[in-house]
């Protein structure tokens, strides 16, 4: 944003989405992603994620023209125990007390990053302050739809961007500039036919990255619970700090640089408290199968068939975090008679049996 494009951040977004959308429809026309049918209830929940992403990246231009990138750095962290208290409350996912500590740890690691260019701007903050909260409550809700939707991680990710633009324009002319109508299309065109090879390369390239980036953000979603997405959010953008710094020549102070070692230090700790639950959950639900395995043994051909599909829906839905309470309830039937639906069945002349569930 060093070139006069700076001047039109919401077209110029604009633009960028509207690339993204062209490469995830390319993809898509040569049949490298895919997306299946959609349903009234996801284009209601895309029409809101759409109205989001625009809300969060008009709050985070508000705050950045008011106050520094430290600034944002230090409310992105605090956004990790808002994410975190909400998906407790809303969702039933607890940390462990080690998981509390090392996302302290980030947020404490912000704070030293921040100390030395701290401004006091009332306005700048409530702006901040509305970006963390749209995208603490985002960050769940998108949790709870992305775990629970059969859509495809393409198909969320089109639906979102192509969505975003027209409101994108409606933001663009009624809320920009104080509803001036905004930035002027024909201006901003002719500013990017003056640009050069460079930049028009620069501007197509994070477009398509964004749509790559809104894909990843769906599997992370998917695959992991929203506290961590939004520790990976912040190292994130740690990393950019670190790699503008290199690519700009821009020199770190010792405080900024203890900062986001920090920072860094307390999201690779989190990371490995989450790899250790994942690996004991797996160890159980193998432990599980083996043992119903053994006491499947000397049953019919059906109540194999019975158990095979039962332990592949527990194996496919598990997620992070204990599950013995899960395992004990989907195993604790009798055998010879006592439990699950307490049906007999006897395949081919075999002594009748019931599964072990």
């Amino acid at each position: 944003m060093s070139t006069p494009l700076q001047n039109f951040k919401i077209i110029t977004m604009i633009v960028q989405n509207g690339i993204a959308v062209f490469v995830m429809s390319t993809l898509m026309l040569f049949k490298l992603t895919t997306m299946v049918r959609i349903t009234r209830s996801q284009m209601t929940y895309f029409t809101y994620d759409s109205l989001i992403l625009v809300i969060q990246l008009w709050t985070s231009f508000e705050a950045l023209q008011r106050c520094p990138v430290s600034t944002s750095t230090v409310f992105r962290a605090l956004g990790i125990p808002c994410v975190a208290i909400l998906e407790f409350f809303l969702l039933g996912k607890k940390l462990s007390m080690n998981q509390v500590f090392f996302c302290l740890l980030i947020v404490t690691g912000s704070f030293i990053y921040a100390l030395e260019d701290w401004e006091l701007n009332r306005v700048g903050y409530c702006w901040s302050g509305c970006n963390m909260l749209t995208c603490s409550i985002n960050a769940i809700v998108d949790k709870y739809f992305f775990s629970n939707s059969e859509q495809t991680s393409s198909g969320c990710t089109l639906l979102t961007l192509l969505l975003s633009v027209p409101i994108s324009i409606i933001h663009n002319k009624y809320v920009q500039s104080d509803g001036n109508g905004g930035d002027d299309f024909g201006e901003v065109w002719q500013v990017m036919l003056r640009q050069d090879r460079t930049t028009t390369l620069v501007l197509s390239l994070t477009g398509a990255i964004a749509s790559l980036l809104g894909f990843c953000y769906t599997q992370a979603y998917r695959a992991a619970s929203a506290t961590t997405v939004a520790v990976a959010g912040n190292v994130n953008k740690l990393l950019s700090i670190l790699v503008g710094s290199f690519l700009f020549a821009e020199t770190l102070s010792l405080a900024k640089v203890c900062g986001i070692g920090v920072c860094l230090s307390g999201a690779f700790l989190y990371s490995q408290v989450e790899v250790r639950n994942k690996k004991a959950v797996d160890d159980q639900i193998e432990h599980y199968v083996k043992d119903k395995e053994e006491k499947n043994r000397g049953y019919c051909s059906v109540c194999k068939v019975e158990f095979s599909l039962v332990t592949e829906g527990l194996v496919r839905k598990h997620k992070s975090g204990p599950v013995s309470g899960r395992l004990r309830q989907r195993g604790g039937g009798k055998q010879g008679g006592g439990g699950g639906s307490g049906k007999y069945c006897s395949g081919g002349g075999a002594p009748p049996c019931a599964p072990p569930w």
